[in-house]
């Protein structure tokens, strides 16, 4: 773990203390770099003395917040950069940093005796990022007082992990109750060994052992609770994702990529899978969506033979958007018949698309 300077910009900041080292951590290397930080979600653990999936989480969590910005760069090998706010960078533009050591000296001020100085380090739990500086010494994640503790300090963050180690039943608990199954919860991830999907970099501990990458289920969690890295990890594969597209097919798509990118993934070679990814990518068709001729339906997801919508999409539209069925079906349908089933209505509906595209085709 490195020193970190922490600027009063940052200090004031209504954010967590893990928050604030990472961020003055990333303020720090964007200083020294065209205010860019190019470090991964390791190197940057490893500078604050945090776990990298916590990283990765607290990065999400500041981009929310607006405090700095997150891109992908497809010309490096879908290499992150991170860039922080102007306000916040400003700082740290000002301190010339010493090139002998790894501290940091201000030229236009005396330097103070840190020997004199008596030093409390910051102690953080590495699954939640909670301040545990005041729990016992051989207490390594946050206990069940601290998790208590957070609810009267901060609702948000404690909100979070709720949604985070607990189901939908837990959460009905009493909040005694919450508070330890929550604690449970974080012991039992800080026991497992951590397990990272080598070509999606997706945490993928909750597997079974005999998984060595990311399968759907890992993807759909990662998709309601963090949307922010399901997204990074797709492009980070080189995938350009439909928009308005369901969950279940966006976590497919990043499956089949993966299998595919498992065939010619050694972990001798690591290029393989970039070489893979930039051939790809050489060869990726923008997205075009195609709508049906007698309707106006979406129906890019449909095979390219079918140019009007067929009666699986017409169940779907149904199921999900209700009033622009109806819509359509009022188009077509009698009174009468818009009061029959859904599979009914489909069935009747699909028919009187295909004569009104035989009308189509042949004027």
């Amino acid at each position: 773990m490195e020193l970190i300077c922490i600027q009063s910009s940052i200090m004031v900041l209504k954010r967590t203390p893990a928050e604030k080292m990472l961020l003055a951590r990333i303020c720090e290397r964007a200083s020294k770099a065209n205010d860019i930080c190019a470090d991964s979600n390791k190197e940057l653990g490893e500078a604050i003395g945090m776990h990298q999936q916590t990283v990765s989480d607290l990065i999400s969590r500041l981009h929310e917040a607006n405090l700095l910005q997150v891109s992908v760069d497809a010309r490096q090998a879908n290499k992150r950069q991170i860039m922080p706010s102007k306000e916040l960078l400003a700082d740290y533009k000002s301190i010339a940093y010493s090139t002998d050591s790894g501290y940091k000296s201000f030229t236009d001020t005396a330097q103070p005796d840190y020997k004199s100085i008596a030093y409390t380090p910051i102690r953080l739990c590495p699954i939640t990022g909670i301040d545990i500086s005041h729990q016992k010494p051989d207490c390594r994640v946050a206990t069940q007082a601290t998790i208590a503790n957070l609810f009267s300090q901060n609702r948000t963050r404690f909100n979070e992990l709720e949604k985070k180690f607990l189901n939908h039943n837990q959460m009905k608990e009493p909040m005694r109750v919450r508070c330890n199954l929550m604690a449970k919860a974080i012991s039992n991830r800080a026991q497992k060994q951590v397990r990272i999907c080598p070509i999606s970099g997706i945490d993928i501990s909750s597997q079974g052992s005999n998984y060595s990458f990311v399968t759907t289920g890992t993807l759909k969690k990662l998709f309601q609770s963090n949307r922010h890295q399901f997204d990074e990890a797709a492009t980070r594969l080189g995938l350009h994702l439909k928009p308005n597209e369901t969950m279940v097919n966006q976590c497919l798509d990043v499956v089949t990529r993966v299998k595919l990118l498992t065939s010619i993934y050694h972990p001798g070679d690591p290029a393989a899978i970039s070489r893979k990814i930039n051939e790809l990518n050489a060869s990726y068709v923008p997205y075009q969506a195609r709508y049906c001729l007698v309707t106006g339906i979406d129906i890019s997801h449909q095979q390219t033979l079918y140019s009007v919508a067929i009666i699986q999409t017409l169940q779907t539209l149904f199921d999900h958007n209700r009033s622009e069925f109806d819509k359509v079906a009022s188009r077509f349908l009698r009174a009468d018949q818009l009061r029959e089933s859904r599979d009914v209505q489909c069935l009747m509906l699909s028919s009187y698309i295909r004569e009104n595209l035989g009308q189509i085709e042949q004027q």
